[in-house]
């Protein structure tokens, strides 16, 4: 509506007479609601032959999560994103705190831990705190850029030990608030470290479309796994997550 509404108005400013006037109103009308009747045909059809019943699949309406898993493939350059490994949720946050539940073991002796970086934005330490599991913070090498290194990683593994069951590894990646952008071979040892020590990758994506640096290039951990091949690829559990709301559209 909004972009009609420009269009009408720099339509008619181009115009002398009230009847060219009323003329131009009522051609963009009747084209604007023939595409909205259109739309409209459209997504009532594929819900009434699809879908049945009160309620839509817990992952997302089918169309979309085809539609997400497309995208995937073509940031990939390619690699396969199968529909059925979408689950949509309202927002990342809500995402995050799903697969925290599930991994989770609040019945266990010890808490469960989660490989956080040093320095991160606050929601996901509340999340973490809100669940009661332990942070187990990572520090990453300001002189580096911010870069994360694996050596650090195992030091703050080793010292979790006995306090908490790490059972995770969050990564940021570009980061917030470092806005730093792991190179693929970063991620390679990452994800190497991962399957050493049997540990769940959860990859927070989400401001991958503003990667704006010179000689910064965004990729996937998804991308990267896939493309490590086996025996990684079939072993490494690994959850990634983004959202609509960052980025230059979201903005």
């Amino acid at each position: 509506i909004c972009a009609y509404g420009h269009f009408l108005g720099s339509f008619i400013s181009a115009h002398e007479t009230w009847d060219q006037h009323f003329r131009c109103c009522i051609y963009i009308f009747v084209q604007c609601a023939c595409d909205v009747c259109l739309y409209l045909i459209c997504i009532s059809f594929f819900f009434f032959s699809i879908l049945s019943g009160s309620y839509t699949l817990s992952g997302g309406i089918s169309y979309i999560q085809c539609s997400v898993s497309n995208f995937i493939s073509r940031r990939d350059g390619g690699v396969p994103s199968s529909p059925e490994n979408i689950f949509m949720t309202s927002g990342s946050q809500r995402s995050l705190m799903l697969v925290l539940k599930l991994l989770d073991h609040n019945q266990a002796s010890l808490p469960t831990g989660v490989l956080t970086a040093v320095p991160a934005y606050s929601s996901f330490k509340m999340m973490l705190q809100w669940l009661g599991a332990a942070i187990v913070p990572y520090y990453l090498d300001e002189e580096q850029g911010w870069a994360m290194e694996v050596e650090e990683l195992r030091r703050a593994l080793q010292a979790s030990k006995g306090v908490c069951n790490t059972v995770a590894l969050y990564v940021i990646n570009p980061g917030n608030p470092t806005g730093h952008v792991q190179s693929r071979k970063c991620i390679e040892k990452v994800i190497r470290f991962a399957a050493e020590e049997r540990l769940f990758l959860m990859a927070d994506e989400v401001y991958q479309e503003s990667v704006f640096g010179e000689g910064s290039e965004f990729f996937s951990y998804k991308k990267v796994l896939s493309e490590m091949g086996p025996p990684l690829s079939h072993t490494v559990e690994l959850a990634s997550f983004h959202s609509a709301s960052k980025g230059f559209m979201g903005e």
